[in-house]
């Protein structure tokens, strides 16, 4: 004798595996094009749609190094950024202009060393094991300025940038805006500049 209830139990159980079995084809299917179309976007060396999208929203963006001097924290294009390394032995100059704390030599290279605190009203509190010279390449010269720690690296989207407000006093043009971080705002400056 046949008996339903377990006829009916098989055929439920047949239903569902071919139910998982589609979903599972689908799935497959669908991966399979995602992947087809990274792997075609990088053969033609373009960004998928969905990266492409992102990168229209947010904008273009520019790489920052972030820095403090005094109880400020500055920001500059990586670009303009050579290395970053422990305070050499300064050798003071005579007669040579305030912002120039003396100079140093790197690999039988001579370079200012330049304290650029002094046209933003901050100043090296004092050096310590924290404290950096930034070699910096503008112009196809190189001079390093005197900071009182290096943080990270950020990447800014440019249209994020604010101008500074016209009442902040900047005797050599080297602020060119600012960028809410953490809580703070980042100046940044321009490396053309210094």
């Amino acid at each position: 004798m046949v008996n339903l209830a377990d006829l009916r139990k098989k055929k439920k159980k047949e239903e569902k595996k071919e139910e998982l079995a589609q979903e599972k084809k689908e799935v497959k299917e669908n991966v399979t094009e995602d992947f087809k179309e990274v792997k075609q976007a990088v053969k033609e060396k373009i960004p998928p749609p969905k990266i492409e999208k992102k990168i229209e929203e947010e904008g273009e963006k520019e790489l920052f190094l972030c820095f403090s001097i005094g109880k400020e924290i500055y920001g500059i294009q990586i670009d303009y950024i050579q290395e970053i390394i422990p305070v050499y032995p300064i050798t003071k100059v005579p007669n040579s202009p305030k912002e120039i704390i003396g100079i140093i030599s790197i690999r039988g290279q001579v370079l200012p060393v330049l304290d650029i605190g002094l046209f933003l009203g901050q100043k090296v509190e004092k050096i310590t094991e924290d404290t950096k010279l930034i070699i910096l390449r503008v112009k196809d010269e190189m001079v390093s300025i005197i900071v009182d720690k290096v943080y990270q690296n950020i990447s800014i989207p440019l249209k994020s940038i604010e101008q500074a407000p016209s009442t902040v006093k900047d005797e050599k043009g080297l602020i060119f805006g600012v960028y809410p971080f953490k809580k703070r705002l980042l100046i940044l400056l321009k490396a053309e500049q210094i």
